[in-house]
Formats: C-alpha cells, structure tokens, sequence
C-alpha cells in the first residue's frame, strides 16, 4: 500500500499486498518475533498476501543478508491474535499493540535453527525500533510468539541472543555474537523429503500415497528377511514398545493365518520387547515365502506401513494455518534421494493435489 512507513534499515519491499488492518489507535509498546517454519522466505511472505486461506501477515522478514518490509507499521499485521477462544492472547491487543518480525530458518524441523546472521539483522532491527516507539529492549516488551499464544514459534530462535545484540546496537557498539558451547551433534545420514505448506487435504492425500509406493524403502531397514542357517527365513519386524507392537503382532499373526496356515505361531518371537528397539521375529519360516513373486517381507511392509510410518512420514499443522509433511522412515540412500524427491514432486501434480514442485525438497535428518 502506498505510502508504508518502514525502518530505514530495510533492504527492500515486498510489492505483494499483505494482509492488515487499522491499529484502532493503540500505541505500539510490544515487538513479537517469529520464525517462518520453512527455510524459503518467498514461501512464507506468499502466505501473508491478501485473501489467501493462512490468514497471516507479518511487518518485516528478515534473511541472513535482507531485512524486507512486508506490512507498514502504521498498520496492524496479522501475526500473533491467536486462533480463537481456546487459545487467547496472554497480552491484551497483541496485533494492535505490536510489530512482527518473521525470520528465515537456516533448517527445518525437528531444530528450526537460524542463521546467526539472520539473528544479528533481527536485532538491528529491534533496536531500531525501540528506539523510534521509545519501546524498553529488554525481554517484557521484546517477545518470542510463544510468550503470547499457544504456539511452536519461534522455533529455535534465541529471543535473549537478540535483546542482548540490540542492546549493543543501542549502546552504538558492533555486537559480538554468543559463545555458547554447542553440544555435538550427530552427523546427518538420512536423506528425507519436507513438503511445506500445503493443505490439509494435500496433506494426508500426499502421505497416504507416499507411504504406498515407498514402503519398499521407508521400511527397508525395519521389516526384513534374514536367512537362517538351516535355510529357512526369520521375519524381522522392529516395532519399538507399547501400542505399535501390539498392533503389529496383530497383524503378524493374521496374515500368517491367512497365507501360511500350517505356521506354528509359538515361533514367533519378541526380542527387547521393554526397549524402543522392541522386534518380533517370526522365526523357521520356509524359503519360498521369500523367493517368489510376492515376498513375505515385502507384503508386510506395505501391510503395516500405516503402523510403522506413523510418526515418521507425517502430516503437521504449521504456523500458518497450513500443513507440512515430513517423510522419513528409513529414509533414501544417497542414490535414491534424488530420483525419488523428482518422483514425488511428479506426484504432487496430480490433479487432486497440486503442489508446486517447489514446496517439495528434501533434507538430511
């Protein structure tokens, strides 16, 4: 809208008319930070325009190396009113009250981490604007989105880190990041495939097909055949503890009813069935339920896929009224990775889901 007032800090606008209203005359006193939940800034701005089914909005987005004006300040962004009755604001008229800062993330879920840089520019920011509003920067008027409603967000921003550099910008003095001892982390092996914001009905459309064809793959590892000595077949299936291994046992024991009658089930085994590592094995099975056209190990992949996925290729609401889904399971050799992320961006195309392809990447995990 013309004539949008913006820090001067600003690298540029976004020319896309943003979701807004008036601020009913209420003084700003509050700046509410938030992460975007995607590691693409023109995905997340994309869901503040005007008239799309988010309903969200933000004044500035803020990248390692931009800071971009996205809603004026003079007006109110959609960003932190809650989502209704069950989840109301801790603070009175955050909307009207406050400016929101979105920030990129450097990595998707489970972390959301953000790029240092990414955390120095928000703070150069705040400061800013505390300084322009006479707004205290300090943590009872500089807030996290979870200190105000119900929410993941801001994921794994550091809200001190940022009050602590902007004081320093305040003070005129260059700010000095952190030195935190980082724990270590485990080096990423798994290759995965985020789908970010799509609907609900994409959403467990594109999950219950990617758990149909991939099976074979996501559940490699956890239901497989292992040849005996004698020549006869165990079937593993790790299932871990409690209600999935029950499930699992389950089903074991009907389609070993159903397609080896003659089965003595007391072969059937279950080894560290108190640990996450829980497996049942279905032991001295016959060769040929391995070798023919339709293997025994493969049949139970796609026969517990909706068990043994779950958690594990997802779908979970995000903060932008939209979904994401997460599809790990065992996840793809480093061969397989990039033939099947084009696979299921093809996917995605049908005519009852249209996903853009670039909502579709993967990622190590």
């Amino acid at each position: 809208m013309a004539g949008e007032v913006f820090s001067n800090l600003i690298t540029s606008v976004n020319p896309k008319v943003m979701n807004s209203g008036s601020r009913q005359g209420i003084k700003i006193d509050r700046i509410i930070l938030h992460h975007n939940a995607t590691t693409n800034k023109d995905v997340a701005m994309n869901t503040w325009v005007q008239g799309g089914a988010a309903g969200t909005s933000a004044h500035y987005e803020i990248t390692p190396t931009e800071i971009i004006g996205c809603v004026g300040e003079q007006y109110a962004a959609w960003h932190a009113g809650g989502t209704g009755p069950a989840d109301p604001p801790r603070i009175a008229n955050p909307n009207y009250r406050s400016i929101g800062i979105e920030n990129v993330n450097s990595s998707g879920t489970p972390n959301w981490s953000l790029d240092p840089r990414t955390i120095t520019n928000c703070a150069r920011l705040v400061a800013d604007i505390c300084k322009r509003y006479n707004i205290p920067c300090d943590r009872q008027h500089v807030l996290g989105h979870n200190e105000v409603t119900a929410t993941a967000c801001p994921g794994g921003m550091n809200v001190d880190e940022v009050v602590r550099q902007a004081k320093q910008f305040l003070n005129g003095s260059a700010p000095t990041p952190s030195k935190p001892t980082p724990a270590p982390t485990p080096q990423a092996k798994k290759n995965g495939i985020a789908i970010d914001n799509v609907s609900k009905d994409q959403a467990t459309k594109i999950v219950q097909r990617v758990q149909t064809n991939y099976a074979w793959t996501l559940l490699r590892d956890k239901v497989k055949a292992v040849k005996q000595k004698d020549g006869r077949y165990t079937l593993s299936i790790r299932t871990g503890r409690g209600k999935r291994q029950e499930q699992t046992r389950a089903r074991l024991s009907q389609e070993l009813k159903s397609y080896y009658p003659g089965y003595i089930q007391s072969n059937v085994a279950l080894v560290n069935g108190d640990k996450d590592s829980a497996t049942l094995e279905a032991r001295n099975m016959p060769a040929s339920a391995f070798n023919g056209k339709n293997p025994f190990d493969v049949h139970m992949r796609n026969f517990l896929k909706d068990i043994l996925l779950d958690g594990q290729t997802y779908a979970e609401a995000n903060a932008y009224g939209t979904y994401d889904v997460r599809i790990k399971g065992e996840g793809f050799n480093d061969h397989d990775a990039a033939i099947v992320l084009k696979q299921i961006q093809d996917l995605g195309k049908a005519k009852d889901l249209k996903i853009d392809s670039t909502h579709i990447k993967g990622f190590k995990y």
